[in-house]
């Protein structure tokens, strides 16, 4: 049996938000195909490098040499989105990095995580020498280390990417260890007012 509420709160009408342009549509992939078929859409692309089988800056040339133009965009825009830890120092951003490694380690055997892990749970883990190599593996596709470090990362891979712009995407389990990431990172990159 369904049960409904005795009132029912009748909030005043607002109106939603009026905006002048539409927002920009883009296809988000990790794979030379969605590279492909963004192209012959010609929609901005989003290549998602940090979890992507396929290498970004082929993905990526691929976009740009089939690109079509349409009412979307008349010239290829691109992104590409790295995985970026920072922190103080080396030790601490490899420390911090290695709940992410877990959760891709598990995200590539099949078994999707309940919850992104902790630092502490990731260090805890009965690592197979098998996952160690894969995490090894892995770490290419990722910058992790200091301010200077981390910029250096990552203007070395906008050269070889050629991307209009470069996402980064931090995911940290511990919210202050993530926000002191962006911080130094916008301090290195000098985007603080």
């Amino acid at each position: 049996m369904i049960h409904y509420p005795r009132t029912i709160a009748l909030l005043p009408y607002t109106r939603p938000p009026m905006i002048e342009t539409a927002p920009e549509i883009w296809l988000l992939g990790s794979s030379y195909d969605s590279a492909r078929i963004s192209a012959e859409q010609g929609a901005a692309f989003a290549f998602a490098q940090f979890f992507g089988n396929a290498d970004c800056e082929q993905a990526l040339r691929i976009y740009c040499e089939n690109f079509q133009p349409s009412q979307l965009n008349e010239q290829p825009h691109s992104l590409a989105a790295v995985l970026v830890i920072c922190a103080d120092t080396e030790e601490e951003a490899n420390r911090l990095a290695t709940s992410t490694d877990l959760f891709f380690l598990s995200l590539g055997k099949g078994s999707l995580l309940p919850a992104f892990p902790s630092v502490d749970t990731a260090m805890n883990y009965p690592y197979t020498e098998n996952d160690l190599a894969q995490i090894r593996g892995a770490r290419h596709k990722r910058i992790v280390g200091t301010p200077h470090r981390v910029k250096e990362e990552i203007l070395k891979l906008n050269e070889a990417y050629k991307a209009d712009e470069i996402m980064v995407v931090s995911p940290i389990h511990d919210i202050p260890a993530r926000i002191h990431s962006y911080r130094l990172l916008a301090e290195a990159f000098e985007l603080q007012g």
